[in-house]
């Protein structure tokens, strides 16, 4: 006799279009992407992308970002720059490290969004 096994429940997304943007700095977005040396060894890479002018901020390589290496890194862009209305990042596991929205380099208050976008609340 086979016993039946309760499916596993899934979360329900809602899909939302991108905005489409206009200007520099409106939308910086952040991401983690993982590769493998010669060796084997596993490394990281953050990459820091403007999203209208496609232009890459920052791509840093390490085994490992701790949350105040990205912070460092945001502010240096920052610096350069000046502040983007929004930073997009996803919701995966190696995001915890994103210092959104509580240590956020942006010298202004934000909100992270249900869709994952930090914004500047004015």
């Amino acid at each position: 006799m086979r016993i039946r096994r309760k499916k596993r429940q899934h979360c329900v997304r809602e899909g939302k279009p991108l905005v489409a943007r206009t200007a520099a700095n409106q939308e910086w977005a952040l991401d983690f992407a993982p590769d493998a040396a010669a060796c084997g060894r596993a490394i990281r890479m953050l990459s820091v992308v403007d999203a209208y002018t496609r232009e890459c901020l920052a791509l840093e390589v390490d085994t490992s970002f701790a949350s105040r290496r990205v912070t460092r890194v945001l502010e240096a862009i920052v610096a350069g720059r000046g502040v983007p209305q929004a930073i997009r990042c996803d919701n995966g596991p190696d995001s915890d490290d994103v210092p959104c929205p509580s240590r956020s380099p942006i010298p202004a208050q934000t909100r992270e969004g249900a869709d994952g976008i930090c914004r500047i609340l004015t």
